[in-house]
């Protein structure tokens, strides 16, 4: 049985526009790194200014990314729900993983039961599963442990080359490293 984890942040959440809306940032999504928070004024990507009002309301409210609805959708006809988890790493902010939670009852019901809140990502790993996530680190020690693993193109990621103006990517290109990687495995 073939696996799928899509990460939430950053590939069905979007996460570095809701942050930069939060505080008022004019950086451009293309602009954005995975150091966003010093782009925008933050001493850096673990200072608490940046994460402490990150709650509950902030991870329970954020908007859909452009590409995740169909990505899901997508992912979904090729190896069917039950074989589809959700993947995400929560910050340590009060709330965050509550909100994470909410967010998939209120947008995705069915995937209560699918939803996996950790970083060590790569514990998931196996043969016959795969990671999709926007973090290179991730992907890589998904690899490393034996598991297959897609990058998602995002300005943040060593794939921001094939990201458009507003940080979003080609679906289709994408399903097909997904179709590649299935055929692989299969």
């Amino acid at each position: 049985m073939i696996t799928v984890f899509v990460d939430m942040d950053g590939v069905l959440v979007d996460f570095v526009g809701g942050a930069l809306d939060l505080f008022g940032s004019d950086l451009a999504i293309a602009d954005a790194r995975w150091n966003f928070p010093v782009q925008i004024g933050f001493t850096g990507g673990e200072d608490p200014a940046f994460w402490d009002p990150l709650g509950y309301e902030f991870w329970a409210n954020l908007e859909w990314t452009k590409e995740g609805q169909s990505l899901l959708n997508r992912l979904e006809t090729l190896v069917g729900h039950n074989n589809i988890g959700l993947l995400s790493s929560p910050c340590h902010t009060e709330g965050c993983a509550e909100g994470k939670r909410a967010w998939i009852k209120k947008h995705l019901p069915q995937y209560q039961k699918h939803l996996f809140l950790g970083s060590a990502k790569h514990l998931f790993a196996s043969r016959k599963k795969i990671l999709v996530d926007d973090h290179d680190p991730n992907v890589e020690n998904f690899q490393k442990y034996g598991g297959q693993s897609i990058l998602v193109p995002r300005p943040w990621n060593s794939e921001r080359h094939l990201t458009d103006d507003k940080g979003g990517f080609e679906l289709n290109a994408l399903m097909d490293k997904v179709h590649g990687t299935l055929h692989k495995i299969v």
